[in-house]
C-alpha cells in the first residue's frame, strides 16, 4: 500500500485516539459534571402496636427492642393464665342407669328404666370445687338425695363405700358430715322428672384421693345429730372419675 493510501487511514486513527484521551478522563474522575450514586438506606417501617418487636434504626446502634407495654401486658397475660387456671382437668360423665357401664339402677320403681344422669366436676384457680348433677327420667316432682362416694359404683348398693370428707371424721358427725366438708347433690325433679343440683367447695381433693361415683338416694339428706349425712337407701349409681 502507498504512503499516500495510508494517509486517510492514520488520520482516522489519531481523531479517534485524540477523542479517546478527551472523553476518558471526564468519564472516569470525579466532579459536578458526574452524578453520584445517592447511598441506599434501608427505609424503617412504622412501629406495628400489634407486634411485640418494632424495628430501629440501625444506624443508632440498636437492631431490635421490645416494646414494654407489649412485654408488661404478656407478663399481665401469663400470670392471668397461671391464676386462673384449672389445676385439674374438667370431668364430665353422662350415663343411663342400668345400661351404661359403671352406671346402676338398684331400684326401678324410684330410678326407673331410660333414667339417667350426667356430672360435671371443675378445679378452679382458686383453689375451688365446683361439681353439678342433672338427672333426667326419675320420678317426677319428688326430692332426691345425692353425695360423692369413695368408690366408684358396682353392682351392690355398698360397693360406692361412704361419702367422700375433705376432712375425715365421724359418718353422721355433723362436724364432719355437712355439706362443706362433702360433697351434697340433693336435687328436686320437676313435673318431667327431671332436676338439677350444684356444690361449691372451697377446697380440692387432695393428691392421693378423690371421690369416684355420685349415689342417688331415697330423701334429701339429714343434717341432724347423728343422723346428719344420711339420705335413706341408694336408688341409683354412677361412676365419675373425679
Amino acid at each position: 500500500m502507498s504512503t499516500l493510501s495510508r494517509v486517510p487511514t492514520l488520520l482516522w486513527l489519531r481523531a479517534v485516539g485524540v477523542a479517546g484521551t478527551l472523553i476518558a478522563p471526564a468519564l472516569s474522575r470525579d466532579g459536578p459534571d458526574r452524578p453520584q450514586p445517592v447511598p441506599r438506606r434501608e427505609p424503617i417501617p412504622p412501629a406495628d402496636p400489634t407486634s411485640r418487636w418494632t424495628r430501629v434504626d440501625l444506624s443508632e446502634g440498636a437492631a431490635m427492642k421490645l416494646v414494654s407495654s407489649m412485654a408488661m401486658g404478656a407478663v399481665v397475660v401469663a400470670i392471668s393464665a397461671t391464676t386462673t387456671a384449672a389445676t385439674a382437668k374438667p370431668v364430665h360423665t353422662a350415663a343411663t342407669f342400668g345400661v351404661t357401664p359403671g352406671a346402676y339402677a338398684y331400684n326401678l320403681t324410684y330410678v326407673p328404666s331410660g333414667a339417667w344422669a350426667s356430672a360435671h366436676s371443675v378445679e378452679t384457680g382458686d383453689g375451688r370445687t365446683i361439681v353439678t348433677l342433672h338427672v333426667f327420667g326419675l320420678l317426677p316432682e319428688r326430692d332426691y338425695g345425692a353425695h360423692a362416694h369413695v368408690a366408684a359404683c358396682g353392682p351392690l348398693p355398698t360397693d360406692a363405700g361412704g361419702h367422700f370428707q375433705y376432712v375425715r371424721g365421724g359418718a353422721a358427725d355433723p362436724a364432719f358430715a355437712n355439706p362443706s366438708n362433702e360433697i351434697w347433690l340433693d336435687v328436686h325433679t320437676n313435673a318431667a322428672g327431671n332436676g338439677s343440683s350444684k356444690a361449691v367447695l372451697d377446697w380440692q381433693f387432695p393428691a392421693d384421693r378423690r371421690a369416684h361415683s355420685i349415689v342417688i338416694h331415697d330423701h334429701q339428706t339429714s343434717t341432724d345429730e347423728g343422723t346428719a349425712g344420711t339420705a335413706g337407701p341408694r336408688y341409683g349409681c354412677l361412676t365419675v372419675a373425679f
